[in-house]
């Protein structure tokens, strides 16, 4: 893919300005243009990923238009797709464990806690709940169904060592 492919451009430009933003407290000069990439970043690829916060080491947003990443706890191999909310509610953020993946237009707010290797489906709405690992929870009618996830025929943005 071209290396202006919003999903390269959204984690580069992120990535950019948190290393502004880290070296900042050496020099105290360089969070204005950490501000300023955040804001490019955000226009450009409509992904709001603030340079405060921490993303794990690898992380795939693809095709991120419209979503919210928020200062939750996020596992390594976090990845999403487009129109994705993490969220804050009553002052408590998400936490992730590895490998989850989140379908378009999902949103997890609150004291919830996804556990690893799960894949939230599309449009599926976590509010202060906890996901066992292994799993793939949709919402059909407003309710949760969690399901042990299937691995044979599965989904993974990333190559397993």
């Amino acid at each position: 893919g071209h290396f202006l492919h919003t999903t390269r451009s959204t984690v580069f430009l992120y990535w950019l300005s948190r290393s502004l933003f880290l070296a900042d407290s050496k020099c105290g000069k360089t969070v204005g243009l950490a501000e300023k990439l955040f804001l490019l970043n955000r226009q450009i690829n409509s992904v709001d990923l603030h340079y405060g916060i921490q993303m794990p080491k690898h992380f795939l947003i693809s095709h991120g238009l419209g979503s919210v990443l928020s200062r939750a706890h996020y596992g390594d191999y976090f990845s999403i797709l487009q129109g994705v909310t993490v969220g804050v509610q009553d002052q408590k953020y998400p936490s992730f464990g590895e490998r989850v993946i989140l379908l378009p237009n999902s949103v997890v707010v609150g004291n919830s806690f996804i556990g690893s290797n799960t894949i939230v489906g599309a449009g599926t709405v976590i509010v202060n709940k906890c996901i066992p690992e292994n799993s793939v929870v949709i919402q059909r009618g407003g309710k949760l169904i969690i399901r042990e996830r299937d691995f044979e025929n599965d989904l993974d943005y990333f190559i397993r060592s």
